[in-house]
């Protein structure tokens, strides 16, 4: 069986700084509850989008293309928001390394 090679196919992967909202809020901001909604709210980045666990089903298991169009309109929002929560708290980030910067 032929190993699969992504560096073949797409080239080398770009080295990323990785800068984790959640483990910043944890050290840095000391709050309650260090959730994406949390940081949200906290930040007016928006509100987060609660999935039905039917929707979730629906979609892997029914191949429901309506719960497919919801849960994609969820990720969609998730990511714009959790986009806005990391410009937010990477000023408090001091360490920028390669495994990831939540100090």
């Amino acid at each position: 069986m032929a190993k699969w090679e992504p560096h073949l196919e797409w080239g080398t992967f770009p080295n990323k700084k990785l800068v984790d909202p959640v483990q910043l809020a944890r050290n840095k901001l000391r709050m309650s509850s260090n959730s994406l909604a949390s940081l949200a709210s906290l930040i007016g980045a928006g509100e987060k989008t609660v999935v039905d666990a039917d929707m979730w089903l629906r979609a892997s298991l029914d191949g429901d293309s309506v719960a497919m169009d919801y849960i994609v309109k969820h990720c969609i929002i998730d990511v714009a928001i959790l986009d806005k929560v990391a410009d937010a708290v990477k000023p408090y980030c001091s360490v920028f390394n390669s495994y990831g910067s939540g100090y």
